[in-house]
């Protein structure tokens, strides 16, 4: 590590590769900046989400939660701290693992902590756009660059300085959501799905094959309480389309 204007900065490492025998010290070292305590609960949130609908629901978050899962694997698998080569996902999550701890060791300490915050909250939701924001690091770092992490050590608004024989690089990562440009977000998309799932199946004995459309009259984030409206315009029955100022709820028979 070195410092530049008393920034310290990473400098690049030789060696990227992770063993199978190298996993459990970098699993030991993760869970040790993070905090066991910390990490488990945070996963085990996770989990109880998820446990809660059924798989065809669960499908729907596709691998937003990949790296909370795979640290559950980690810590309570057989043998523990283990890393299985054969799944992509687990070998993703270590990857992720190993790149925490390069990037906590080359830090400040201030910056160490504003690190360990910011890893902490988006282990309580999607932390893929963390995950890129440490692979662009590591491609920087890889290709020779100093880099600075701008933003943690409060040098800069942006989140990476990358010092290049050609000058200097300000480096915004950002990435594009699984639900951009969605009128309705993926957390909302599961919640009325699992309510459709749980109250439709008791409305449709007996009842003809047909299509339930659910219109919007405005933004999702703009209709009040939508979930518990949503399943009361459900159980008002298919026989009685559904009118608010918010949205409409229709049942349409299959044609013959």
């Amino acid at each position: 590590m070195s410092a530049k204007n008393g920034v310290p900065t990473a400098l690049p490492r030789n060696r990227y590769a992770l063993s199978q025998s190298e996993f459990p010290r970098e699993v030991a070292e993760f869970i040790t900046f993070v905090g066991a305590a910390t990490l488990d609960k945070k996963t085990r949130k996770i989990e109880q989400r998820l446990q809660a609908l059924k798989p065809t629901i669960r499908a729907i978050y596709g691998d937003r939660y990949f790296f909370q899962e795979e640290c559950l694997r980690f810590t309570y698998g057989i043998p523990a701290f283990s890393l299985d080569i054969a799944n992509p996902q687990a070998v993703r999550a270590a990857a992720l693992v190993a790149g925490i701890n390069r990037i906590s060791r080359s830090l400040s300490a201030k910056a160490a902590d504003r690190f360990r915050s910011m890893i902490i909250d988006n282990l309580g939701r999607d932390i893929r756009q963390l995950e890129h924001e440490i692979c662009c690091w590591t491609h920087f770092v890889r290709k020779g660059f100093r880099v600075t992490f701008a933003d943690l050590e409060g040098a800069d608004r942006f989140d990476l300085l990358v010092e290049t024989p050609a000058g200097h690089v300000a480096v915004e990562c950002k990435t594009m959501g699984d639900d951009t440009g969605d009128q309705i977000k993926t957390d909302s998309l599961v919640n009325l799905t699992a309510i459709f799932d749980r109250t439709a199946e008791a409305l449709l004995t007996n009842v003809d094959s047909g299509q339930f459309t659910l219109t919007l009259k405005k933004a999702a984030d703009e209709c009040k309480n939508l979930p518990g409206r949503f399943e009361a315009a459900l159980k008002a029955g298919i026989n009685n389309p559904f009118e608010t100022e918010d949205f409409s709820l229709a049942f349409s028979p299959k044609p013959e």
